[in-house]
């Protein structure tokens, strides 16, 4: 395994200096970049019992709402956004999906084609593609994605929240939203900016630049939950598949 180096051209060197010298004051109003499609964006928030977090939720209906996502609340402490409504299965949890699918022979594009297709999505975990799959029950949460995981999770979590998210900008917007404190984790910037990625696009690490946030692994499945072992425990799990 290698790293790629980027050749820097007088063009680049002139828009990081342009950035640095920018007045920081007040900082642009960045707009979400989108995933394309069949890959679509998508969150799922835990509001961690205690937590006056949840007082915020006023002010994500507006982001979801400025950037058309549907906002479900899916009990007292879980929400998600997503560009469909979450699909309902018959054990009363529903999921939120994104990206395409090899499964019993077939290619399924999108979620309405998952959801046209299958009755019960449990069976995804194992397949090939580039997706994401995120289930809702109550008071849990578990995300998972493609064999390869081609399509990775970010998420984060602190005393107040867990949330994830297959869009890292959307995470942070929602994170901001929330007015969490964030800082920069240098060391993992500086490693950004000298590379452009590792084989295969696998990485390094998973801690991301903002000190927190993290990647899951492709053999990995997040998986959270608020009420195991009764009262009001939270936690949350990386398990591993083989």
């Amino acid at each position: 395994m290698g790293i790629a180096i980027k050749n820097l051209t007088n063009e680049d060197i002139s828009a990081f200096n342009n950035f640095i010298k920018a007045d920081r004051a007040v900082l642009p109003d960045l707009k979400l970049a989108p995933l394309a499609y069949p890959h679509e964006d998508m969150a799922v928030i835990a509001f961690k019992r205690n937590s006056k977090t949840h007082s915020h939720i006023n002010s994500l209906k507006q982001l979801a709402e400025k950037n058309q996502f549907v906002l479900t609340e899916h009990d007292e402490h879980i929400i998600s956004l997503s560009k469909h409504a979450p699909i309902k299965q018959a054990n009363n949890s529903s999921y939120i999906f994104s990206g395409y699918a090899f499964y019993n022979e077939k290619m399924l594009i999108g979620v309405n084609e998952v959801a046209e297709q299958l009755n019960d999505v449990s069976g995804l975990r194992e397949a090939y593609g580039e997706f994401n799959l995120c289930k809702i029950g109550y008071d849990s949460i578990e995300c998972s994605a493609d064999f390869f995981g081609m399509a990775p999770w970010f998420y984060f979590e602190n005393e107040s929240i867990f949330t994830a998210s297959n869009n890292y900008h959307l995470m942070l917007m929602l994170l901001a939203e929330m007015q969490m404190e964030l800082s920069m984790n240098i060391p993992r910037s500086r490693v950004n900016m000298i590379t452009s990625g590792f084989t295969y696009g696998s990485t390094f690490s998973d801690n991301l630049d903002v000190n927190g946030c993290k990647i899951n692994y492709a053999y990995e499945t997040i998986r959270y939950s608020s009420t195991r072992g009764g009262g009001d425990l939270s936690y949350f799990t990386l398990g591993y598949h083989v």
